[in-house]
C-alpha cells in the first residue's frame, strides 16, 4: 500500500499544508496527526490548508476547525478545486485564496491639495 502524506511549507504569514487527494476524514486524520507529532511547531501557528479537489460539507469542516482549536492552531484560510468545498469554506468566512504578499493592503493614497 502506497504512504500517503502531507506537504508543509512555510509561506508569508503561516504555513501552508497540501493534503493528498484522499477522502476528507483521512485528509482530516492525516493533519491532525502530524499537528499532534510535531505539537510545539504547530501551536498557536495560522494554517493555510489546500484540500485539492476532495469535498468537504459545512459539518465536516466545522469538526475539523473544533479539532484545530483543540490543538492549538489557527484555521487560515483554505484553498480547493472543489466549488462545493470553496462555497462552504467562503460561507464560513474563510478566504480561498493566499494573499499577494507584494501588494500592501490599501497601497499608497494620493490627497490632492488645493492652494
Amino acid at each position: 500500500m502506497k504512504k500517503v502524506e502531507l506537504q508543509v511549507k512555510g509561506i508569508h504569514g503561516g504555513v501552508l499544508i497540501t493534503l493528498p487527494a484522499v477522502p476528507w476524514y483521512q485528509q482530516r486524520d492525516l493533519l491532525i496527526g502530524r499537528i499532534q507529532t510535531q505539537e510545539r511547531f504547530f501551536r498557536g501557528g495560522r494554517i493555510a490548508l489546500d484540500v485539492g479537489s476532495t469535498e468537504w460539507s459545512e459539518n465536516q469542516l466545522l469538526k475539523l476547525l473544533k479539532d484545530l482549536s483543540d490543538e492549538g492552531v489557527c484555521l487560515w484560510t483554505i484553498l480547493s478545486t472543489s466549488e462545493m468545498t470553496r462555497e462552504v469554506a467562503e460561507y464560513q468566512g474563510f478566504p480561498t485564496s493566499l494573499p499577494n504578499p507584494g501588494k500592501k493592503p490599501g497601497g499608497p493614497v494620493e490627497i490632492e491639495i488645493e492652494k
